[in-house]
């Protein structure tokens, strides 16, 4: 299943440098995992630094960390997904700021994108 970002880019809306320079302005603007993990009260302080400490120790990624720890289960992780997806910046807002697409434009690709069933199940369920 494609992403909104990709069906852009097939349609030829959107540049493959473009998707990317808007993907990493959304990644740069989310925080750290262990700071969230903080922020959020997901993990202790102890259990956040058990994990930096191991994270530096064997140069692997925080949630690596957490895992060999035992510290990320599934909960973890959906709580994790939950509080990205609320901060996330949506990519059509990133793209009408920098002004690669209008907001009519915008609106109808959308409707395009979701016209299509195939796309629909790859859509968190707003009730979960």
């Amino acid at each position: 299943m494609k992403n909104f970002g990709q069906f852009l880019v097939e349609k030829k809306i959107l540049s493959k440098e473009h998707l990317l320079d808007c993907f990493l302005e959304q990644l740069s603007s989310m925080p750290a995992i262990c700071q969230l993990a903080r922020d959020k009260n997901i993990l202790s302080t102890d259990q956040i630094l058990q994990a930096l400490e191991l994270q530096s120790k064997n140069e692997i990624g925080f949630k690596e960390a957490c895992l060999n720890l035992g510290l990320w289960s599934n909960e973890t992780d959906t709580a994790v997904k939950k509080e990205l997806s609320l901060i996330r910046t949506p990519l059509g807002n990133i793209l009408l700021k920098r002004g690669l697409i209008s907001l009519h434009d915008l609106t109808r690709a959308l409707d395009e994108f979701f016209s299509d069933d195939s796309h629909l199940s790859s859509i968190p369920n707003s009730s979960s």
